[in-house]
């Protein structure tokens, strides 16, 4: 029986305090990774490959190509969808810019009036969360240049109500969430990215399923077995949500290699 291990996980163990200089050296002469050096080299190509129109505003790798198909086929196929960017980050002004431009180039063709209607508005479609425990969270957003508010205090509840408001007005959203309370709080998924998740505790009725909006979260830094980065709630009562009973449906891990 043989246990499968990833080299970083492998120099966690057993590794000493220089084994981030390992990691970095891997495929070098020498090194353990060396022979799949050609492997990387391919999987980096693919990985920075991204749409013409997008590297021309964004020299630096925003997306996965993958996600620009995704954004391709529910626009073309004139799906009712809403979009919200989520980052720990500062990145998320760079993602909308780089979505908008490959949504500029994709107007010109025979489906334009269904690409003419997206876009993100620097001045409107921005916001941030700031959490406070496990149940309460601000959120700060904008609805104009000069126009900034914020929730004060609310519960994961209201929150979901927020944001679905917001979504109403504009099915457009890029959120900076709270990567000091995730960080100070281990890390763990309940301290992540929230993400209130409507009618968790009920099934659509195969009549109903037309009209029911299935909401998914889309991170590479999900676990086989554990959502991680990513705190679903039930957005009605706020209940935490097993991890099991809504990955890959509601939750799903990207592999950004695959």
């Amino acid at each position: 029986f043989f246990h499968v291990t990833t080299y970083a996980a492998f120099l966690r163990k057993h590794g000493t305090a220089g084994d981030r200089d390992l990691r970095e050296i891997f495929t070098d002469e020498g090194q353990p990774g060396h022979e799949l050096k050609y492997k990387i080299e391919e999987l980096q190509e693919a990985l920075h490959s991204q749409p013409e129109a997008v590297s021309a505003v964004s020299p630096s790798v925003q997306l996965v190509s993958s996600f620009y198909t995704l954004v391709d086929h529910l626009t073309n196929a004139n799906r009712n969808y809403k979009l919200v960017i989520r980052t720990f980050g500062t990145d998320a002004a760079d993602v909308c810019r780089a979505l908008n431009a490959f949504a500029r180039s994709k107007a010109v063709g025979t489906a334009a009036s269904a690409w003419t209607r997206f876009e993100f508005d620097a001045s409107r479609d921005f916001g941030h969360l700031r959490r406070f425990d496990e149940d309460l969270v601000e959120l700060f957003t904008s609805d104009g240049p000069d126009h900034h508010r914020s929730s004060g205090r609310v519960s994961i509840t209201a929150l979901s109500r927020l944001i679905s408001t917001k979504l109403r007005s504009h099915p457009f959203l890029a959120l900076q969430d709270d990567y000091e309370y995730w960080h100070s709080h281990g890390k763990v998924a309940r301290a992540g990215k929230l993400f209130p998740i409507s009618g968790a505790h009920r099934k659509c009725s195969a009549q109903d399923l037309t009209e029911c909006a299935v909401q998914v979260f889309f991170d590479d830094k999900i676990k086989i077995d554990d959502a991680n980065i990513v705190d679903a709630r039930c957005s009605q009562c706020g209940q935490e949500l097993e991890f099991n009973a809504i990955k890959q449906h509601h939750i799903v891990r990207v592999d950004s290699l695959a």
